[in-house]
């Protein structure tokens, strides 16, 4: 092989290889870019050794570069070891056990450098030359071919964990597997045949490779995000909780999701998702993300439907930069928020209704009526309020008791839920009184007939602990616009109608209009 064309590829490869080294060196704090890093320099070093090694004038000088091979040659298989187990596990490696892997490689580095003491790495070595170029012609002694094996079946080894990485992995890990595969393959391709021909003279095509391996693992680097997006987050969040995390890239498609996402969404496995944009899974992601500019963190509510109920869910998304504070990616997580929105509502339904009858309480019950009213300013519709009063209530009370009673108001409030129509509301405003605002009325003669149908259902007696018990109303009627367009006012007349029934016989009904009458 002509000089020119070993040196151009080695000072090619070593400079790809450096270059490559440096920008791992730079993203150190991703997961495996540091051990990427070294192994780059490694190989850098390699290929400029080697160069160093053909221009070198005298044995002396080519066997000391030779040696300073060994540094590469020996440790790499390790480092690249070491990197893949960090990108198939999940969890931080055991350093205990790793450090028992250097042995070899270094017993190898101080060999090499005292051979001539021993001769346990090269028996011997002597210039010839070949063309226009000298090289070394050697012969390898025990220890070199320990080092060989050694080195083949870590290579080996790694070689089986990226294609298990492959077989195993989501779609995202198992592209970057690939150029994992196809770079690494390359080398343990060029260092196997090194040992595999057989000769005094030779040439190891494995630094002059490293180039090209380099460059491929490189384009996983850039194009895949190698040890980036997904590892990182995954590292960091993915296998330690519960909540949905999907990771996106910068234009917002789907990198990856972990299994909480994926059950969230009802989705078997990534793969169908992989590179598709997030609003295909949320339909709203752009008028919510994109509506306003809210910094950073950007933070709404979803409602999915799945295994026969309503979820609710809180969507946190925030951004993923690098160090010069370029997006890179985002971070959804998807917090499971039903149960506290179940208590909210819980508490919501709690401060509005009565907790003995269920019916909604005074104050909510204004504040309805307040909107009812206002929206029929633009109608001719007719608002009907009836104020009700429960016949000797607290004779009852006294008489039977407060569960009796208790009981008693129940079934009022039953009757009363019976007796009006849907769009009507019916309400508890305290003790024995009730309140009703019927609605969209035709005409205030349909208020006397539902007062009535009221006052026939409570003359049928209810039974509590096997006691009949009869119980009459006095009622109180108030008509929108006639009377007044205020609540409070409607209220006020009704009362005083009711009173006036109270006061002259009960068990009737009475509209405030007629009381002067």
């Amino acid at each position: 092989m002509p000089s020119i064309i070993v040196l151009s590829t080695l000072i090619a490869s070593g400079l790809a290889t450096a270059l490559l080294a440096l920008y791992a060196w730079k993203n150190s704090r991703i997961k495996g870019a540091f051990l990427l890093a070294i192994i780059f320099f490694l190989g850098a070093f390699w290929s400029f050794a080697c160069i160093q090694e053909i221009l070198a004038p005298s044995l002396r000088l080519k066997l000391l570069w030779d040696n300073s091979q060994f540094l590469s040659y020996a440790f790499l298989p390790v480092f690249w070891l070491v990197l893949i187990l960090t990108f198939v596990s999940n969890k931080p490696l055991n350093i205990a056990a790793v450090i028992p892997l250097f042995i070899i490689p270094l017993a190898t580095n101080i060999l090499v450098w005292s051979n001539d003491y021993h001769h346990l790495v090269r028996i011997n070595a002597f210039l010839v030359q070949i063309e226009s170029y000298f090289t070394i012609a050697k012969s390898y002694g025990l220890w070199f071919w320990v080092q060989a094996v050694y080195s083949n079946l870590l290579n080996l080894i790694t070689l089986l964990l990226i294609i298990f990485a492959y077989i195993k992995g989501e779609k995202i890990n198992r592209r970057q597997a690939v150029f994992l595969l196809i770079g690494f393959g390359l080398i343990f391709a060029a260092d196997a045949e090194y040992l595999l021909r057989r000769g005094s003279i030779d040439f190891n095509y494995t630094p002059a490779v490293f180039g090209l391996s380099a460059i491929i693992i490189g384009v996983g680097i850039l194009k895949d995000k190698l040890f980036h997006l997904a590892p990182l987050a995954r590292e960091e969040l993915f296998d330690r909780m519960n909540t949905g995390v999907i990771v996106l890239d910068e234009l917002d498609r789907i990198v990856d999701m972990n299994k909480a996402a994926l059950n969230i969404f009802g989705l078997a496995d990534l793969r169908n998702m992989f590179r598709l944009p997030i609003r295909c899974i949320i339909s709203d992601w752009r008028e919510k993300f994109y509506s306003e500019e809210l910094g950073e963190r950007h933070k709404w509510e979803l409602n999915i439907e799945h295994e026969g109920g309503l979820y609710c869910y809180e969507l946190d998304v925030s951004n993923l930069t690098d160090r010069k504070q370029n997006l890179i990616g985002r971070l959804a997580v998807i917090y499971d928020i039903t149960e506290r929105k179940r208590s909210e509502e819980i508490l919501a339904y709690t401060a509005n209704h009565d907790t003995l009858t269920d019916l909604i309480n005074r104050q909510y019950f204004k504040s309805l009526a307040e909107i009812i009213l206002e929206e029929s300013k633009s109608s001719a519709q007719i608002i009907a309020l009836l104020y009700i009063d429960l016949d000797n209530f607290k004779s009852i009370n006294d008489r039977y008791g407060h569960e009796v009673g208790d009981v008693l108001l129940q079934e009022s409030a039953r009757k009363l839920r019976k007796a009006i129509r849907q769009e009507d509301i019916a309400a508890r405003i305290g003790g024995d009184e009730f309140i009703v605002l019927l609605t969209e009325l035709k005409s205030e003669n349909q208020a006397v007939q539902l007062a009535e149908k009221i006052l026939a259902l409570f003359r049928e007696p209810v039974r509590i602990n096997s006691i009949d018990l009869l119980t009459t109303l006095s009622i109180g009627l108030s008509y929108y616009p006639s009377d007044s367009q205020e609540i409070d006012s409607l209220l006020k007349k009704a009362d005083m109608a009711m009173y006036w029934v109270k006061n002259n016989g009960r068990n009737n009904y009475m509209e405030y209009k007629k009381i002067n009458n």
